[in-house]
């Protein structure tokens, strides 16, 4: 009886452990399936840097058929262009522009640039503006600016280094007390941030998106897939026959004493 006992506590003692390796194993590969946290990509906008550099640039404009496409970069005179304006940009240090506006030439009245626009409105010709210095060019129909008027904005879009790289019209929201007497541009400025990107501890992706693993992995992996009582049977088959060999002695010691009182 003392050896069967002490059979059986060997036989939970093991089971218990078995049962523990299973835990430790389910954590061991939650943590490697873990992603970790993004680290934060910090703005060039958010930089602190207190001297602010001015730089001039020269905003042109002219009027051309609708044929005219914007990758002619000729910027001369000879091809039209006149300059409308000039642009003052305030930057950083880091060259990260923090403010822009915009001077018109004045050498010519509202009422005569009104008239010019609704001219080339009525032949169905685009209104063109570059920027000299960066070699950007934007298409506009005149149309705009004789519907809202010559009250305007260049919305100037920066990249992530906080650099000028593409440029628009818009239609000014801006109200004033008295109605200019001039051409009144506003320049705004829009920011593009860069997001944080994601780290993966993960690498050799497949097509579908899924890490390759080697045969040996594959197998490893099945097997962790499979539940505990299919890795750990021979654990409960040893521990269900050393239960049954306890149990026997105590079942024939009960058949022998039945046996002994029915004698006479």
């Amino acid at each position: 009886h003392n050896l069967a006992l002490v059979a059986f506590m060997l036989a939970i003692m093991l089971f218990t452990t078995t049962c523990a390796e299973v835990d430790f194993d389910l954590d061991f590969e939650n943590e490697d399936f873990d992603i970790e946290a993004p680290t934060p990509v910090a703005s060039p906008v958010d930089s602190k840097y207190e001297k602010e550099i001015d730089s001039e640039l020269t905003l042109l404009h002219r009027f051309v058929p609708q044929t005219v496409h914007n990758r002619d970069l000729d910027l001369s005179s000879t091809a039209g262009w006149t300059q409308r304006a000039s642009i003052s940009v305030t930057s950083n240090e880091a060259k990260v522009v923090r403010n822009i506006e915009i001077q018109n030439d004045d050498s010519k009245d509202m009422e005569e640039h009104k008239n010019i626009f609704q001219t080339h409105c009525a032949d169905g010709d685009k209104y063109q503006i570059a920027i000299k210095e960066l070699g950007l060019i934007t298409s506009i129909n005149p149309c705009a600016y004789v519907q809202n008027g010559l009250i305007d904005a260049i919305v100037f879009s920066l990249n992530p280094a906080g650099s000028i790289y593409t440029f628009a019209y818009q239609k000014s929201y801006t109200k004033f007390k008295k109605a200019p007497k001039k051409w009144v541009t506003e320049g705004l400025i829009r920011r593009i941030t860069e997001g944080p990107r994601p780290q993966f501890k993960f690498k050799n992706y497949d097509m579908f998106g899924k890490q390759k693993l080697d045969e040996v992995e594959i197998k490893q992996q099945k097997e962790e897939e499979q539940p505990w009582y299919s890795r750990y049977w021979w654990a409960l088959l040893i521990g269900g026959f050393l239960f049954l060999q306890m149990l026997a002695p105590a079942a024939e010691e009960g058949a022998e004493g039945a046996q002994g009182a029915g004698q006479p």
